[in-house]
């Protein structure tokens, strides 16, 4: 395959609307030779077409910011200290935290994870498509990078990915802990890494110098920012709640009007065995994390003598800032205040910001690469003291076929057989799980000889906890629609021979039923993810109990008034946003279905939508449309849904 930059800028274009297909990039690793790879030219095209500043070149930009003098002297005057010393103190902090981005320093570390990687994994798949959408990218905006975090690894393999194929290298956020490791840190710093402290508080001085920093960085467009918008590395494999820190420093360039636009890029980087599983077990039952030391990293070398299986590493498509902030956010109200001026986000900004982090945790979710063993831990961890393989490998095939209707990514090898690829997964994780005499269950971890009855548990609970953390990595897929079906059957009166609904009681029940996922699930966001729902309901041996027409009636509780915000039933939201349009005038969906208007009366429309059989590319079509809109148009039921709205 092709590991030019300027050769995948060629087939991007027309394989956009393409499924993905991953390339393994450790393949000629292994067939050439890693000092020839680390050596050759690198010479990726300067962001936005402007040369990179130098590392002194753009501390100092940011030591001569306005916006950094406005908060020294408001320091000085607030403490007392003369203001040369306020400037020393920036100085100093500023030292601290830069990156010194140095090229002989990307060619070691590229040589060293050449080594490292070819021994942990048997792949590492990316889809070449993204990374030609990501090039395009930075050659036209700022571009801000954000994979989700699930390992050390993490760090390292987005910058292998950037050096392999001839891109710019990014500008990383990492944790200081990470400086304190003597020669790794320094390492991670001339690779491209700036340190943030963990705790800022309240410490005006220090916000002041990171954020100018970063708006500097972004404003340039030199090279990609990267950071994890989860903030930290999740010990369950499930999505995390987006810190705001960082996200408000890379949007504040845009909302002021330094720059045009802005390109967020998600990353899904998704493991078929994650290297710190026991340590990440050992952390949720309570041990202590370990220090990051240079020592300690020494000490876990013998990680490099276990396989790991693949990873996927899925470059989404790059989502505009401007085209999100079109009728969410007014910039003119960042006209009336100096630029240089400090200030807190307003109420506004902060909404737009929270959902625009809450987008790129969607996007990372749905780009994530889901392996055989995460759909069988589900069923094991169901029957942990054992089940028989054939209806475990039953199972899980059936799992699988909901998956894929739902729009997951599966690394299942078509080339192979199913029962094959399902032992070779679990014999991965050999660890945890044992498969004899056609009996699969869960085993303790290994450890020291004798156990105790305390240390007993203690293991046992760590192999549940290593094999949920993998189960919970396709939790995102299955969440919604499970919710979706258990609401429904709470509703009074909902049986088999129902003929039609008011879709109110069907989906009131959601936001209490999503209370266990209050930091990965938003009520507020269930449009668009429980429309997917109600297709995958009544397509999985559900129909029985599911009314084949739907209709949708203005209920009496549906009022615009400023008390009930969240209350307003789905039909008076389509009803308002129909209002505006002209008879007739209903958009068509593109394509993969289409949507035609049976009857354009001002009182009543009827509308009936064929779907395709891939609900998944329907469902990114119609992103396209109001949220009210997609929720109604994306229900299917037998083939078709009549859709009565009063109004």
């Amino acid at each position: 395959h092709t590991i030019r930059g300027g050769h995948l800028l060629q087939s991007a274009q027309s394989s956009r609307a393409e499924p993905a297909s991953f390339v393994d990039i450790l393949e000629e690793r292994r067939r050439g030779s890693d000092i020839s790879h680390a050596l050759r030219a690198f010479s990726p095209p300067p962001g936005c077409g402007a040369p990179p500043p130098s590392p002194s070149a753009l501390n100092k930009m940011v030591l001569e910011s306005q916006h950094l003098r406005y908060v020294v002297l408001e320091v000085a005057a607030e403490s007392g200290k003369p203001q040369a010393r306020v400037r020393e103190e920036a100085a100093a902090l500023l030292d601290e935290m830069s990156q010194n981005l140095q090229v002989t320093f990307i060619r070691l570390l590229g040589f060293a994870l050449s080594k490292i990687f070819t021994r942990l994994f048997r792949r590492i798949q990316v889809n070449e498509d993204g990374l030609a959408r990501l090039q395009q990218a930075t050659q036209e905006h700022p571009v801000i990078l954000m994979p989700n975090h699930r390992s050390y690894v993490d760090f390292l393999v987005l910058s292998y990915i950037m050096f392999t194929y001839d891109l710019s290298i990014p500008v990383i956020a990492a944790g200081i802990p990470l400086m304190g490791m003597s020669l790794i840190g320094e390492i991670f710093r001339r690779s491209g890494a700036f340190f943030i402290r963990r705790a800022i508080g309240s410490d005006k001085l220090y916000w002041a110098v990171l954020s100018e920093y970063v708006r500097t960085i972004v404003r340039t467009g030199f090279a990609p920012v990267e950071f994890y918008v989860e903030g930290l590395r999740s010990r369950t494999l499930k999505s995390l709640t987006p810190k705001m820190g960082m996200m408000h420093m890379v949007l504040e360039p845009f909302l002021k009007g330094e720059v045009y636009d802005l390109s967020l890029v998600p990353v899904s980087i998704s493991y078929d065995r994650v290297l710190e599983e026991s340590l990440l077990a050992h952390e949720l039952l309570g041990v202590p994390k370990p220090r990051e030391t240079t020592r300690g990293l020494l000490k876990a070398r013998r990680v490099l003598e276990q396989d790991y299986g693949s990873m996927h590493v899925y470059f989404g498509n790059p989502v505009s800032v401007r085209e999100l902030a079109k009728g969410r956010i007014g910039r003119g109200q960042y006209n009336l205040v100096p630029r240089d001026l400090p200030g807190r986000p307003s109420e506004e900004s902060q909404a737009f910001a929270s959902a625009a982090a809450h987008r790129v945790v969607r996007l990372q979710e749905r780009g994530t690469v889901l392996s055989p063993w995460s759909l069988t831990a589900l069923l094991v961890l169901q029957r942990p003291d054992g089940t028989r393989w054939d209806l475990l490998a039953r199972d899980t095939l059936w799992l699988r076929g909901i998956a894929l209707q739902l729009g997951a990514r599966l690394d299942w090898p078509a080339d192979l057989p199913d029962l094959e690829v399902m032992s070779s997964s679990m014999a991965l994780h050999r660890s945890v799980v044992r498969c004899e005499e056609g009996c699969v269950w869960l085993v303790e971890e290994a450890g020291p000889e004798p156990v105790t009855q305390e240390e007993g548990v203690f293991r046992r609970a760590s192999a549940v906890l290593m094999c949920a953390s993998y189960r919970n990595q396709a939790l995102h897929v299955f969440t919604r629609p499970a919710m979706v079906a258990v609401a429904m059957g709470t509703v009074p009166g909902h049986s088999q021979g129902a003929r039609a609904h008011v879709i109110d009681p069907i989906l009131s029940p959601i936001p209490n039923l999503g209370c266990p996922f209050a930091l990965s699930f938003r009520p507020k966001d269930t449009a668009q993810p429980l429309g997917l729902s109600l297709i995958a309901y009544g397509r999985h041996g559900y129909r029985s109990r599911m009314p084949r027409h739907l209709v949708l009636a203005r209920s009496s509780d549906d009022q615009d008034t400023q008390d009930k915000p969240d209350r307003s039933c789905l039909a008076g939201k389509f009803n308002r946003a129909l209002s505006g349009w002209s008879p007739g005038a209903v958009p068509s969906v593109p394509a993969q279905g289409q949507l035609q208007a049976m009857d354009t009366s001002p009182s009543v429309s009827l509308v009936r939508v064929w779907l395709s059989e891939d609900s998944r590319l329907l469902n990114e079509r119609l992103l396209h449309y109001p949220p009210a809109y997609q929720s109604v148009v994306s229900v299917w039921f037998s083939g078709c849904v009549f859709i009565k709205l009063t109004f």
